[in-house]
């Protein structure tokens, strides 16, 4: 049986530096948002799934299935 991969030492830096390079804007207006509304985990990632499950087209047909979802 093999072993599970361990991360890359430099996965941290990589991902700063992805952080840095992109403009965070784009969360205004990407379903990525919804889980964010959350605070606990649980709650986080039941909207992730969500979100994941719906994301199927436009943003604002996400949105509208997504609130219908969470404001039920």
């Amino acid at each position: 049986m093999s072993r599970p991969a361990a991360p890359s030492d430099d996965l941290g830096a990589a991902l700063e530096r992805l952080v840095l390079q992109y403009d965070r804007r784009w969360l205004d207006s990407d379903p990525v948002r919804w889980p964010r509304r959350y605070e606990d985990p649980a709650d986080r990632e039941v909207v992730a799934i969500l979100a994941a499950l719906l994301a199927y087209g436009r943003v604002a047909s996400i949105d509208r299935a997504l609130r219908r979802v969470t404001d039920a």
